[in-house]
């Protein structure tokens, strides 16, 4: 686990209802890449997460296919023997993300993609290249389930990101372009959930 300058990390936190939301914002860090994942994987710690890629999140550079972009994507995961569930949807142009309007430089109904995997603290080192390319949603696994049982709730929800969060309450959205985070957690895992966080960072 590596310790990073707290001079140069924000941490902000929303109360709700029944939860909390933790925004970590890391930019300043001369390695931020370095603190993304060891804060994912600490977070992960021994659970499962279902890690969700969905390609309304992800910011691509004029002359990338988002469509060449996914079929990487699903070579990885086969090379890797990952198992894991794709779903296509029709999307607009309009859409938020971390709470900033975003829109799209299309003016007709797009191809979206939502893939599905299942992933421990242990494979994040090999899933850097897949986290460096794409914002990733993480829902954090609390009870035993197999990863067959955790690929049917995805694909039961199609891949919905209210109802996945509905259904694990604990979940990182990592955003690549801005290097921030949003953590949300139940009310009664808030104070072990912070201090992980704070073990990151310098007094």
């Amino acid at each position: 686990m590596g310790i990073f300058n707290k001079n140069k990390i924000t941490i902000k936190k929303e109360i709700e209802e029944n939860n909390t939301k933790i925004y970590v914002d890391y930019h300043k860090l001369k390695n931020p890449n370095e603190y993304k994942f060891s804060l994912i994987k600490d977070l992960i710690g021994e659970n499962h997460s279902i890690m969700v890629i969905d390609t309304q999140l992800t910011y691509t550079d004029k002359g990338i296919n988002i469509e060449n972009k996914v079929k990487a994507l699903i070579e990885f995961l086969n090379e890797h023997s990952i198992s894991y569930q794709k779903i296509t949807t029709k999307s607009d142009n309009n859409f938020t993300m971390l709470g900033i309007p975003m829109k799209l430089n299309k003016t007709s109904k797009v191809s979206n993609y939502i893939i599905g995997f299942v992933v421990s603290s242990d494979d994040i080192k090999k899933l850097e290249s897949i986290i460096d390319n794409f914002n990733a949603i993480f829902y954090i696994v609390l009870e035993d389930s197999s990863i067959d049982e955790l690929l049917n709730v995805f694909s039961s929800a199609k891949g919905d990101m209210e109802e996945l969060s509905n259904r694990y309450p604990f979940n990182i959205y990592n955003d690549n372009f801005f290097y921030k985070s949003r953590i949300c957690i139940a009310e009664e895992k808030t104070e072990d959930i912070e201090a992980v966080i704070q073990r990151h960072v310098e007094n």
